[in-house]
């Protein structure tokens, strides 16, 4: 209901430098919008070797705005939309690890690499534009002992990216891509309450396309092949979950959920410079489906909330576009969950702590094909994860708070023939070109991929308040 406008702005090394502005704007007693905005640039944090430029520069541009509107007392009407756009090198070349006892293959085509480091060489431009745009209208009805909601979100993304995979000052292979993304989405559902109990019911369906169109393959500095590439998806699902009071203390809840997905290839061909067409795919598809479930009981203790919780979902399978009829089957977890939530000390301090326990099935493993430089996706049978979590907050005064947070995990494939396994020094790579290939390899009792066994974080707020109103805020962190 009041005119609002904030800004700031940040300056770092490297030149670094990030503007930010939001602004909320009423227009009556039912109307009013938003709209916020960031501006962001850096210099790069190395340098590229072959050109003396700087590399891993930064650059983009965001902004959001929303519009709500009340047209009734039950009716709430949101409309929000963005655009974001980027234009830099970032990430786009890479340094060798010489710690993996990879000797790398450039080397011994002439090339230079580099170890270790933020510099880089390169015998391709480096590019990474990207232009994103979306925007969804929600709308929420009041209507008997509930609310009705409906989303409905779209959003667009095209990309041009041309990198250096190989990462040396002589020109080897590489790649550029046309990539384009279409994304379309609708929610329906109603949730409420009937004395004890609250519920949800609903649905979703969405569509979505993700093409290279088309992928370039240069050799030396000769374009090789003209790959199209394109995936759809359609997807939808019916859900539905209920809390029911036993007593003034114990409560449980109850769901279900209903998914359905299907992966096509619509499209796989690759043509050589002439037009000549070397690959022709038939397009295919495949149909999965899921029920998964959800049971959850919870105790109240009066300052704190003991809880048990079962739970087990489903992630889709998938196609590899570059590969003809090659689906991955889809992943699923069962999860199992016993976990302590309490407020102390008149609220000024509060500790969470959890112990879990999470098996799955299928579990889907990126990796890179050394001899094609493709990423590739691969199915984990069996793996499973257990831990414990815990979170402490004291808040002893209303300017000052203290947070540690504390992560113990353990992780296995338990059943698990990888066929992306890096074996460095002993294949290869190309002809009389030594260095990491990949191997078919037992990796069951090796840890899951990003998943560190201890995990530390802590943060110190503190705020200086003045008479006018306005406050000095500082705060420090470790991870």
């Amino acid at each position: 209901k009041d005119f609002v406008a904030e800004g700031d702005f940040t300056y770092g090394n490297f030149d670094a430098k990030l503007g930010r502005v939001y602004i909320s704007v009423p227009l009556g007693d039912n109307l009013a919008f938003n709209v916020a905005g960031a501006i962001s640039s850096r210099d790069g944090y190395g340098t590229n070797l072959t050109t003396g430029e700087d590399y891993n520069r930064e650059n983009y541009k965001y902004i959001r705005g929303k519009l709500r509107w009340n047209p009734t007392d039950t009716l709430e009407v949101l409309l929000s939309g963005y655009y974001f756009r980027r234009n830099d090198d970032s990430n786009m070349a890479y340094t060798y690890d010489p710690r993996w006892g990879s000797i790398p293959a450039p080397t011994a085509l002439g090339g230079n690499v580099s170890l270790l480091s933020h510099d880089v060489y390169t015998a391709y431009p480096l590019i990474n534009r990207i232009r994103d745009y979306g925007g969804n209208l929600r709308l929420n009805l009041e209507a008997g002992p509930g609310t009705l909601t409906s989303i409905t979100a779209f959003q667009r993304a095209k990309a041009f990216i041309g990198p250096d995979f190989v990462s040396t000052d002589v020109p080897i292979c590489d790649f550029q891509a046309d990539d384009t993304g279409r994304n379309f989405s609708q929610d329906l559902y109603y949730s409420g309450d009937l004395g004890d109990a609250s519920f949800v019911v609903g649905g979703t369906y969405a569509k979505a396309s993700a093409r290279f169109d088309p992928l370039l393959v240069l050799l030396g500095t000769t374009p090789a092949t003209n790959s199209f590439q394109y995936v759809d998806t359609e997807a939808f699902a019916a859900y539905g979950e209920l809390t029911y009071k036993l007593s003034d203390r114990l409560s449980v809840t109850g769901g279900v959920r209903y998914s359905n997905e299907k992966k096509t290839q619509d499209r796989l061909d690759t043509f050589l410079p002439d037009g000549t067409q070397i690959v022709s795919t038939p397009r295919s598809s495949r149909r999965w489906d899921n029920v998964s479930f959800k049971a959850l009981a919870q105790y109240d203790l009066g300052d704190a909330m003991v809880y048990a919780k079962f739970e087990s979902g489903f992630k889709s399978g998938s196609v590899i576009a570059a590969e003809p009829g090659l689906y991955v089957e889809p992943e699923t977890i069962d999860s199992w969950e016993v976990g302590l939530k309490s407020e102390l000390l008149d609220r000024t301090l509060r500790f969470n702590v959890a112990g879990f326990y999470y098996t799955y099935k299928n579990v889907q493993v990126q990796y890179t094909d050394t001899t094609t430089g493709q990423a590739l996706v691969e199915s984990a049978d069996k793996a499973r994860i257990w831990g414990v979590e815990a979170q402490l907050t004291a808040a002893p005064s209303d300017n000052f708070t203290f947070n540690l947070g504390f992560n113990y995990l353990n992780s296995r494939y338990v059943d698990f023939i990888s066929s992306g396994a890096f074996v460095p020094n002993t294949i290869l790579v190309g002809p009389g070109v030594p260095g990491n290939g990949n191997v078919t390899l037992d990796v069951a009792g090796n840890d899951l991929v990003r998943s560190p066994p201890i995990t530390i974080s802590t943060d110190v707020n503190w705020k200086v308040p003045f008479a006018d109103g306005s406050s000095l805020n500082s705060s420090a962190s470790l991870y």
